[in-house]
């Protein structure tokens, strides 16, 4: 977990916490990097909001988070809660922005554990591999696949 918390104390970029209820109703918004603080675990700042509401009822969630610059770089972090406190005296401590929004409601600092790490790229290229593969004419017409001319180098191309 160590390596895990050097990438993130170098690397900037947008994260995206995604949660589900306990009748499936997937619900994603956009998180800063984790925060480590206890051997283990990582942690994000939240409000009492629908993330926070459905990690009452299903502890698990995935954080994708995508590296700034060119290209599809980063990982997905898929997570199981395991605790959350309201401490507004180390909230205040550990937030990496600074400006006041005390006003907007109680924060919790909400702890996970990590399942599994993988990086971002791999489910296109993976599915990519096999529409090569196999030549399915569906699948290689899908823009998903392939969003982008390559001659706009914005893909990992090799």
């Amino acid at each position: 977990m160590k390596k895990l918390e050097e990438y993130f104390e170098s690397t900037k970029g947008p994260g995206v916490l995604a949660a589900a209820d306990n009748s499936g109703r997937v619900d994603a918004a956009i998180y800063s990097r984790p925060h480590f603080l206890e051997e283990g675990t990582l942690a994000f700042i939240m409000r009492d909001r629908l993330t926070r509401h459905n990690l009452q009822s299903n502890p698990h969630a995935t954080f994708l988070f995508m590296e700034d610059g060119q290209g599809y770089n980063g990982k997905r972090l898929f997570l199981k809660k395991v605790r959350e406190e309201n401490n507004p005296k180390l909230i205040r401590k550990i937030k990496r922005r600074k400006y006041t929004d005390e006003n907007k409601g109680p924060k919790f600092l909400v702890y996970f554990t990590m399942d599994k790490e993988l990086p971002l790229i791999v489910p296109i290229t993976l599915l990519n591999h096999y529409v090569r593969k196999f030549g399915e004419p569906y699948l290689k017409q899908q823009v998903y696949l392939n969003p982008h001319p390559i001659a706009l180098k914005l893909r990992n191309h090799a």
